[in-house]
């Protein structure tokens, strides 16, 4: 606006000067003179005055349904509702700048047009989109004369929203894949973690009359109490997740050093130390996981229903088929460090619901500390079974040997996540986006 200002004083100054010299010396050449700022300024004022008083701008994309990391072809369609056509069109779409700030060059979102028609469409790309919801965007059209001097811009919001999930791991933990396998003797296609070493599943002191098989040996050694198995019960089995959003759940331990959180998409983070991860990367490591448990448990898990809960939610979110799954995936984009309760209140809130037997307990975090052990082992005395996804830089730090062995030792499961998991690195800059 204020740039147009001085456009059109520069126009009438100019003017003035001009037709003053012709009014003082005449002659042809200095009526000509005289008369062209004039044409200018009529031509631009034609093309602001007559020009489009209404837009609408239809935006879509392709893939429909990314993931985070995907690269994106955004189409915006633009439609002149009223007014004359514009001569030119310059196009500049905010959605490039809120889906990633610094992996996408300068030029991205930005169209420009020419022609007199009612109707223009084109195509940008991005390279990589960040994890988040998108929505209430706006574009911005600017339109003028011929000559470009004289503009008008015009703020277009959109109805659509871009949900962009996170991308599921490309390998889980190797002790989780004992848990899942092929549907062997018809009895579906879920195996029970028991399997492994580290699982021995939900157990409780020997009771009399229990039998002989289901005395879990090598634990009742470990801790000097007869230990035995409780039997899995058949139907519907709800299973928990729980995903860690509170900052200090990210923390690094003392002595390593941990770069600035990334607030929402909008600000790059410290350059992550050679021996660790930044919260933030760690944090996109666990909502990775988080998406993987949902993949996991919608295509192997028994029949039931899937609760989700993480710290910035007031209670448990049920997901019950495709479109559970589909809200869950939802719920994953838009979650954001440093919102909501550290992870034993969000247990601790939860008790009514996870502490019935038969229960699972999946929770995802990025360390494991003196409270969180506590918070497990009261659900593995409970008789819920119980894992814990800690994402780890790559020496595992995050990770206490101690408290971890002491889980497993009452049957909980443990793992360790690290980038390796994700499969490709991601490119620096990789942060999540809220808009």
């Amino acid at each position: 606006m204020r740039s147009g200002i001085w456009r059109w004083a520069a126009a009438l100054t100019a003017t003035g000067l001009l037709t003053a010299w012709y009014l003082w010396r005449g002659g042809a050449s200095s009526f000509f003179l005289a008369l062209l700022p004039w044409f200018v300024m009529l031509q631009g004022a034609l093309a602001l005055w007559c020009g489009p008083k209404r837009m609408k701008v239809v935006r879509s994309w392709e893939p429909d349904r990314p993931a985070d990391g995907d690269g994106l072809a955004v189409k915006l369609t633009v439609t002149c509702l009223s007014g004359l056509p514009p001569l030119w069109l310059h196009v500049e779409d905010d959605l490039a700048a809120e889906v990633s700030v610094v992996r996408n060059s300068g030029r991205a979102g930005k169209l420009y047009f020419s022609g007199f028609s009612r109707v223009y469409s084109g195509t940008y790309h991005m390279e990589e989109i960040n994890r988040g919801i998108y929505e209430n965007i706006a574009v911005r059209l600017t339109w003028g004369d011929a000559l470009g001097w004289f503009k008008r811009s015009l703020r277009v919001e959109t109805e659509d929203v871009l949900i962009v999930p996170p991308r599921p791991l490309s390998s889980y933990p190797s002790e989780t894949l004992e848990a899942y396998g092929d549907d062997e003797g018809g009895g579906g296609p879920y195996r029970r973690q028991a399997a492994a070493p580290s699982a021995p599943g939900r157990l409780r002191p020997y009771m009399t009359g229990d039998p002989l098989r289901r005395i879990h040996w090598k634990h009742s050694a470990k801790t000097g109490t007869l230990l035995t198995r409780i039997p899995e019960e058949q139907g519907n089995v709800p299973r928990y997740l729980l995903l860690g959003t509170d900052e200090a759940d990210y923390t690094a331990p003392r002595g390593q050093v941990s770069g600035q959180r990334r607030s929402a998409g909008k600000e790059r983070s410290a350059a992550a130390p050679a021996a660790g991860l930044t919260e933030a990367d760690r944090f996109e490591l666990a909502v990775s996981a988080a998406a993987s448990w949902l993949q996991r448990e919608a295509r192997y898990g028994k029949p039931g229903e899937l609760l989700l809960s993480h710290g910035g939610m007031d209670g448990i979110a049920t997901l019950s088929g495709y479109e559970g799954l589909a809200y869950g995936r939802e719920l994953l984009a838009g979650v954001d460090l440093g919102k909501g309760l550290p992870v034993e209140a969000v247990l601790e809130r939860d008790w009514p619901e996870l502490s019935a037997q038969g229960r699972s307990v999946s929770v995802i975090t990025g360390q494991l500390t003196p409270g969180l052990m506590e918070a497990v082992l009261q659900l593995a005395e409970a008789g819920v079974s119980v894992e814990l996804w800690c994402a780890c830089s790559p020496d595992g730090a995050e990770l206490d040997d101690a408290l971890a062995s002491r889980l497993r030792e009452h049957g909980a499961a443990v793992f360790g996540l690290t980038p390796r998991h994700l499969g490709l690195p991601r490119k620096e800059g990789a942060e999540h986006a809220s808009a």
